[in-house]
């Protein structure tokens, strides 16, 4: 029975990436603000309406002002993106309902690429682990994780905490794994991975 190794990912662009977060949790509260002000100018004896909607995106530009760490919890984060998609298609809808269709359009559009980030942040933003084996080599990205054949590796290198895969090809893909592996587990996964490859180009 062949060994497994994995490693965990260390992500270099996880504070820009989480900084990009917080600006579109931003963007989403002031669509949602501007909403709840068209409606109350629309109908201003519906202003408990407003008082409904406008705390939302307003706790939101709080919380990313004065809470910031708050979003960096993955659930936090999910949880306030659900609210913000919720809110934003319910604007769509009032936007069709009064015939207002580029309104709608851009909301429906904003809607869609919070329900991207959704989708994405899950993955960005949780723990993830370069993975091997007898029958991969497999690296998360942000769709989906990166499967890699022994045939077509030619050498694969740990040094200074960066995992290198050298292709065929000529082509080179390098990640960052956390400093916590020992050296010992890195020499077994270096000469399984040494094996992997003699074994696959031999057959």
């Amino acid at each position: 029975m062949h060994p497994s190794f994995s490693f965990k990912l260390l992500r270099e662009d996880l504070p820009t990436r989480r900084l990009q977060a917080r600006a579109m949790h931003v963007m989403s509260a002031l669509f949602i603000f501007i909403y709840a002000l068209h409606y109350w100018m629309e109908t201003p004896e519906q202003w408990m309406y407003l008082m409904l909607l406008a705390p939302a995106p307003l706790l939101i530009i709080a919380l990313v002002i004065f809470r910031k760490r708050i979003f960096d919890n993955i659930h936090n984060n999910r949880v306030f993106r659900l609210l913000e998609i919720a809110l934003l298609l319910s604007a769509c809808l009032h936007f069709l309902q009064i015939a207002s269709l580029l309104a709608a359009s851009l909301y429906l559009f904003v809607a869609l690429i919070i329900a991207f980030l959704w989708y994405i942040e899950h993955r960005i933003f949780q723990d993830e682990y370069v993975l091997i084996n007898s029958e991969f080599l497999g690296i998360p990205g942000a769709l989906s994780d990166k499967k890699y054949a022994w045939d077509a590796l030619e050498k694969v290198t740990i040094k200074n905490h960066y995992l290198t895969l050298f292709f065929r090809d000529q082509l080179q893909r390098q990640v960052r794994i956390f400093p916590s592996t020992s050296r010992e587990e890195q020499e077994a996964c270096l000469s399984f991975c040494e094996q992997m490859i003699l074994e696959r180009n031999m057959s």
